[in-house]
């Protein structure tokens, strides 16, 4: 499914960006928009799965007033849903750039990589 939008500013964090961010407490919302069995193999902790083809039938199940940080494997799926929650109405929703990839890579090595 691909999905179609204005050209809204899609806002990345990096990988450590997002881990300084989780060491200081702050308050994220980590959306995981991959498919179930992605989620299964490795996730980020406290991380909410709603798969990308879901969200727009479970949008209503998100804070609009909420920090959202969205990830997928690589970036991708995370950045149409980034843009699909900035038509929304969401304006503090950030995509990893990299995805789960890059967490693995950056940060936590001991998350799988596949």
């Amino acid at each position: 499914m691909a999905f179609y939008f204005d050209d809204e500013q899609v806002v990345d964090i990096t990988a450590r960006e997002l881990h300084e961010e989780l060491s200081r407490d702050c308050e994220v919302v980590l959306l995981d928009v991959r498919l179930q069995h992605e989620y299964n193999l490795c996730r980020l902790p406290n991380s909410r799965l709603i798969p990308v083809h879901e969200l727009p039938y479970r949008i209503s199940e998100l804070d609009p007033s909420e920090n959202i940080v969205v990830y997928c494997h690589l970036g991708i799926r995370s950045t149409e849903a980034v843009r699909l929650l900035i038509n929304a109405g969401f304006d503090r929703v950030r995509n990893l750039a990299g995805g789960i990839d890059s967490w693995s890579t950056d940060v936590d090595s001991s998350v799988e990589r596949y």
